[in-house]
């Protein structure tokens, strides 16, 4: 109990609401206030601060909480998780979709590519080769040509294939 005791006190109060520091300020140290205006807006003020509850809803009267103001919630939790698994779900599917998307266009991509190399070879009578950095023939990065130019002006790049 001793413990509760010193936490509260170490705890300090929250500062003075806005409207407490202007009346305070309005206050002669007798007491009295400095002007009959301000005195009535002083007491305007008193009349208007009421204390706070919690969960309640200010201007539409006594008693009226949050939900009773703004209605439940529409979804449940169960429903709400529903909701997610089915989007989830969703998300899947078009994943899978855009999958089978990405490897037809690779199989149209490797077709043109066998083209352009059939045609390369029938207009020079030579077999282009694809690698690329690695050494396998699924993508290629650059075609290396085996053969050699009469007039040297062409590079032949080293190849692994024979």
């Amino acid at each position: 109990m001793g413990d509760e005791d010193s936490i509260s006190r170490d705890c300090s109060p929250s500062p003075p609401s806005r409207h407490q520091k202007w009346k305070r300020d309005q206050l002669r140290p007798n007491g009295e206030y400095t002007s009959d205006a301000s005195r009535t807006v002083a007491e305007k003020i008193n009349q208007l601060v009421v204390e706070e509850h919690d969960g309640c809803v200010h201007g539409v009267g006594e008693g009226v909480g949050l939900r009773l103001f703004y209605g439940s919630s529409r979804k449940s939790t169960k429903q709400t998780q529903n909701e997610n698994i089915d989007h989830f779900e969703m998300l899947e599917e078009q994943r899978n979709f855009f999958d089978e998307k990405l490897k037809e266009e690779e199989e149209k991509y490797k077709e043109y590519v066998e083209k352009i190399e059939e045609m390369y070879a029938r207009i020079n009578g030579t077999i282009p080769y694809c690698t690329n950095e690695d050494g396998d023939d699924q993508l290629p990065k650059r075609i290396v040509i085996r053969g050699s130019s009469t007039k040297g002006s062409s590079f032949v790049a080293p190849s692994r294939y024979p």
